[in-house]
């Protein structure tokens, strides 16, 4: 692999390298996150996109989402029930939106709003963090908007 370009960070990879799995995070800056009385800090609503390579179960698009499902139950304690949703993304690709609310410190519940796409062999998942007392229904119409804007480059 040729010298390269990721998240703004340019590396000569070793001969015989090759891209492989890529994980990116957005943050709304701290000056433009939510105040909460319950936190020192504002809240940043975070989106981690995350491409792999798509193996085994995951293979196949509703075994990746029950995969997912099931690691969300078997890992996160107080995780509310995973409702999920077949979507279209904008360059026609079928998907599945799950959303969820998760228990954090100091009274705080973060809700996900995670989409998983399947393009040949490569997973992408798609996942918006919030607090729920910021998810209004506006804000949640143009965090949907922003995940089914994705495909592959």
């Amino acid at each position: 692999m040729a010298a390269t370009t990721l998240a703004g960070v340019r590396v000569e990879p070793p001969a015989g390298f090759a891209l492989e799995e890529t994980m990116v995070s957005l943050r709304v800056p701290a000056a433009e996150g939510y105040r909460d009385e319950r936190t020192q800090t504002p809240v940043r609503p975070n989106l981690v996109i995350h491409r792999r390579p798509a193996v085994g179960a995951d293979g196949d698009l509703s075994r990746a989402v029950a995969r997912v499902r099931a690691e969300l139950h078997g890992s996160v304690p107080g995780l509310s029930a995973v409702e999920s949703e077949d979507i279209r993304f904008a360059d026609g690709a079928h998907g599945v939106l799950l959303a969820y609310v998760m228990p954090a410190p100091k009274g705080l519940e973060i809700c996900q709003l995670q989409a998983l796409r399947l393009d040949g062999g490569t997973l992408t998942t798609l996942t918006i963090s919030t607090e729920r007392a910021h998810l209004t229904d506006e804000r949640k119409v143009a965090y949907v908007r922003a995940l089914l804007s994705a495909a592959p480059a």
